[in-house]
């Protein structure tokens, strides 16, 4: 009876009546999103981080592989080919394809499922019980085990209040996916029209005789510049003096997201003063949606249902979303992803980012050298790089946004066979700008093509040279200053709830008070309010470097890259573990650990350590050598 119990592994998603001994009594137990197991147990989630990197290898090849699957004649990616991206295919732009656990929580689950099946084929399991209330899951489960004719029991218990916070589907994306397509079609164009007209006035062209066109996120700008009626962004740093010193005329188009410091109607009425002095700035701003027109709306509908007879077309590509390999079919789990892409908000998206940046590529002027955006290697990168790779022959700069791209779980890799040179192929930049060696060598171990990949001065931090250490002090036994930076909604709860336990637990004995700093596209006032701290709490929005040399400690979010930048200075630094991938930069690197409980919380802010960073981590050079070059020069003649 007892060999019979050890072939059986008990996955624990819920909250159940018995103990975990017992549970244990009747096989192998697992915990689905428990950071900790009692002894004898496993986690998942502590198995998808030690494997994170074969995990990563194998969604990237499966990926690869479902874009080529046959649709008729054609590969699905050829299937998706469409003229509104010059024959460029919106393969290239699902949620699937983009392979962000950012933008797709589900790809967490997906990992989670593969670890899950080496795990039991390894162990040679031959019955599975199911305890949680996961209905996808559940039946994924069941399924799998009635192909490998295991035996499945599923207890339908309550969920647990889990170590790590779940994220709640909105309620709109609980609605038919055409439904909300027409929803978000809505949207875009009540955007469309905010921006077109104000007071009167028609939606700005760009400039005439522009020699430089930037796309990039907003806000996340200097609201100091901001009150004296000057635009300058975090995202880009230097770049705006580096263009004023060589005189360029830039065409920029913003990609507006909400935010604390601007709302849309407020972005469009600073838009409208700063273009007021185009002609003694030489600067020219639009919004995205400044580029879609009537019949550009037109087309993106039109474009829209093409899809969706086609996602008609593929519904038996439901089997192969299959590891190579592996017999679990995981297609329940990433089918919301999948519709949504083909017939849903994602799809009427990319069709109008489409139609979009193709009508703004347009307009911009022939004297238009370059075309510069940060990468993330999301949707829409995609269709601007069709838009401008199908009239221009000017090469297209991108440069790496953040830190978190060399952490092994963000799923950027890239297969050979994507490169194959057909139309409808995935699109690359001319040159793939890295912020220092470090990354630049990771995204070359990637795959991604050596001739592209350069480095150049990393903007985003330019304040940080000549700052390596500078904040290497010694800390305080009393009255300490911690810094909570803190990343996007659902780490900020997990984080600041550990910070409040902690603190009922003394772990801020030994400190005055709280400083946060919110991510600009995350308020945390109403988190702030909802709980209870033993020292006082203040958010600053000040820069990061200004706050730093008023800090002792540094407690930052998991996929935030704050934590490197506390690195760079020297000062103490405690890391949030995940909630579902590490994305942080820091992962892999001597001496870096993850708080995830209350006790290793309370732990680290009694003894914070320091993280030493290689002194090349960042490219750091004010004159900004590089990118002067990459402005200037031809690209064949830059190393």
């Amino acid at each position: 009876m007892r060999g019979e119990r050890s072939r059986t592994l008990v996955l624990l998603d819920a909250e159940c009546p018995e103990s975990a001994e017992q549970i244990a009594e009747d096989g192998t137990v697992v915990y689905w999103s428990a950071v900790r197991a009692p002894h004898g147990s496993f986690s998942l989630q502590t198995i998808v981080e030690q494997s994170s990197e074969s995990l990563r290898e194998d969604y990237v090849n499966w990926c690869g592989d479902l874009s080529q699957a046959p649709v008729g004649k054609r590969s699905l990616a050829g299937a998706l080919s469409r003229r509104l991206l010059g024959g460029g295919s919106f393969w290239w732009m699902t949620i699937i394809s983009v392979r962000s656990p950012v933008s797709s929580l589900a790809v967490v689950d997906v990992l989670r499922l593969r670890a899950l099946e080496t795990f039991y084929v390894s162990g040679a399991y031959r019955r599975l019980c199911y305890l949680g209330a996961n209905t996808r899951l559940g039946n994924v489960l069941r399924t799998w085990c009635h192909s490998l004719g295991h035996e499945f029991i599923w207890r339908p218990t309550p969920t647990a209040a889990p170590e790590m916070p779940r994220i709640k589907r909105p309620r709109l994306n609980r609605l038919p996916h055409p439904l909300q397509a027409l929803l978000q079609l809505a949207y875009f164009v009540r955007r469309r029209h905010l921006a077109k007209r104000r007071n009167g006035r028609r939606r700005p062209r760009p400039l005439a005789d522009a020699e430089l066109a930037v796309v990039t996120y907003f806000p996340n700008i200097d609201m100091a510049e901001w009150r004296q009626g000057r635009f300058r962004s975090h995202y880009w740093g230097p770049l705006h003096e580096l263009i004023e010193d060589l005189g360029f005329k830039v065409n920029w188009t913003w990609l507006h997201h909400d935010a604390s410091q601007l709302d849309y109607r407020g972005t469009v009425a600073f838009r409208d003063t700063l273009n007021q002095q185009s002609a003694a700035t030489g600067q020219r701003y639009l919004m995205l949606e400044d580029g879609l027109t009537v019949r550009g709306v037109i087309w993106a509908i039109w474009t829209f249902l093409c899809l969706s007879l086609t996602s008609l077309r593929v519904e038996h590509l439901r089997d192969r979303f299959r590891f190579p390999g592996g017999t679990l079919n995981f297609f329940e789990i990433l089918k919301d992803e999948w519709y949504s892409s083909l017939r849903g908000a994602a799809a009427m998206s990319a069709c109008l980012h489409a139609a979009a940046f193709r009508n703004t590529v347009d307009e911009l002027p022939a004297t238009t050298s370059r075309v510069m955006y940060p990468w993330e290697n999301l949707g829409w990168e995609h269709s601007l790089l069709c838009a401008w790779k199908r009239e221009r022959q000017a090469p297209a700069l991108a440069a790496v946004h953040t830190p978190g791209c060399t952490a092994a779980m963000y799923l950027t890799g890239i297969r050979g066979p994507e490169l194959a040179g057909q139309p409808q192929d995935r699109v690359l930049p001319d040159r793939l700008v890295a912020f220092g060696r470090p990354a630049a060598e990771t995204l070359r171990e990637w795959g991604w093509p050596a001739q592209i990949v350069t480095e150049a001065e990393a903007l985003r931090y330019m304040q940080f040279a000549g700052k390596y250490d500078v904040e290497r002090r010694d800390v305080p036994k009393a009255s300490r200053h911690l810094l909570l930076v803190t990343a996007m909604r659902a780490e900020t709860e997990f984080q600041l709830g550990l910070l409040s336990a902690a603190s009922r637990g003394g772990g801020l004995a030994a400190y005055e008070k709280v400083t946060i700093k919110p991510h600009p596209f995350c308020a945390v006032d109403d988190l702030v309010s909802a709980l209870t701290f033993s020292r006082p709490v203040v958010i600053d929005q000040r820069p990061l470097d200004v706050l730093f040399g008023e800090s002792d400690v540094v407690f930052a979010g998991n996929s935030t890259s704050a934590g490197i930048e506390a690195a760079w200075v020297g000062l103490p630094l405690i890391l949030t573990a995940s909630i579902g991938l590490n994305l942080n930069p820091l992962k892999g690197i001597a001496g870096v650990s993850f708080v995830a409980t209350v006790e290793a919380l309370v732990e680290q802010l009694h003894r914070p350590l320091r993280i030493r960073l290689a002194p090349d981590t960042f490219l750091l050079d004010r004159n900004l050598p590089r990118w002067r070059a990459l402005l200037t020069q031809p690209l064949t003649a830059i190393n």
